[in-house]
């Protein structure tokens, strides 16, 4: 009898051979990316965090912004031609800027896109509750480099937001929860950065404020072919902003820019590189039509 209670006893008793993944904490934020974009002051927006803060929740994947989820793109101000007839030459310069706009998005989703791709395939991942503060989950996708890996999610709350980070593992080695891409979420989805990671080096940096249609979101490269490569995208209401990438080149040349801005009532500019380390700037009215583009107004 004696040793049957033992033996049940010995059952329910949890298994603290299990080791929890691991949690992201204030110490792990890489402050010296923080120099790359001026945006936020990692410093400062982290202030009144605390780890292991009590009362928090994971993330809601309905509310996250586009910036969280890595879906950046400017399909909202490639709208702006979808009614015009592109047959008509009178509509080139409008046709022109919304075909300089999918060409950032090609570029950004070619560097930034698995990573864009994870987060989508984990928002209806079921997290388990490590603590009061926080959550884990993991899920098989393919990296940046071409890899299946197993992706673990990990996130934490510290009071103000999310400390949020994505480490990678293979069975053969070549990753073993190998940091992919960090990052903080603000507690209102006001702003947040990503870091991501190649190497052990930074891949690229994003701080983003608000969001698509009413925000502003950075990213630069400062490492591999893409090194000191930059966008930015600003947006004053859903399909009117700027949007402005710098393709670095080699010395002595200046970066090859493609600059976009669509005013509210639907005129705007584009500046894009040609085939002659040059660039073409071209202007349409509100009526989408050709125009010319002021002497005095530069982009």
């Amino acid at each position: 009898m004696t040793l049957t209670l033992a033996l049940l006893a010995l059952a329910c008793t949890p298994d603290d051979t299990v080791t929890p993944p691991h949690m992201p904490r204030l110490v792990d934020v890489n402050y010296a990316a923080d120099g790359y974009i001026d945006l936020l002051t990692r410093t400062e927006v982290l202030a009144d965090a605390v780890d292991e803060s009590p009362g928090g929740s994971p993330i809601n994947w309905d509310d996250a912004t586009a910036f969280f989820m890595m879906d950046v793109n400017t399909r909202d101000m490639q709208a702006l031609d979808d009614a015009i007839d592109h047959a008509d030459p009178d509509y080139a310069n409008v046709i022109a800027g919304m075909e300089a706009l999918l060409s950032v998005d090609t570029s950004y989703a070619e560097s930034l896109g698995p990573m864009s791709n994870t987060m989508a395939s984990l928002s209806n991942l079921t997290l388990k509750q490590w603590e009061d503060w926080f959550w884990s989950g993991s899920r098989s996708v393919t990296n940046d480099e071409g890899v299946t890996v197993t992706a673990e999610f990990n996130v934490a709350w510290v009071g103000t937001g999310w400390l949020v980070e994505l480490l990678q593992s293979t069975e053969d080695g070549r990753y073993n929860d190998t940091t992919w891409f960090s990052g903080y979420y603000d507690a209102d989805g006001a702003l947040g950065w990503w870091d991501f990671y190649r190497s052990g080096g930074v891949l690229a940096v994003m701080e983003y404020e608000g969001d698509i249609g009413d925000g502003y979101a950075e990213v630069y490269w400062p490492t591999t072919d893409r090194a000191g490569d930059r966008m930015t995208w600003e947006w004053d209401a859903p399909g009117v902003g700027r949007v402005d990438f710098e393709d670095e080149q080699p010395p002595p040349n200046p970066p090859d820019q493609t600059l976009v801005i669509i005013d509210s009532d639907g005129s705007g500019e584009a500046t894009i590189p040609d085939d002659f380390d040059d660039t073409v700037h071209v202007c349409w009215d509100s009526d989408l039509r050709n125009a010319s583009c002021p002497s005095d107004k530069k982009p």
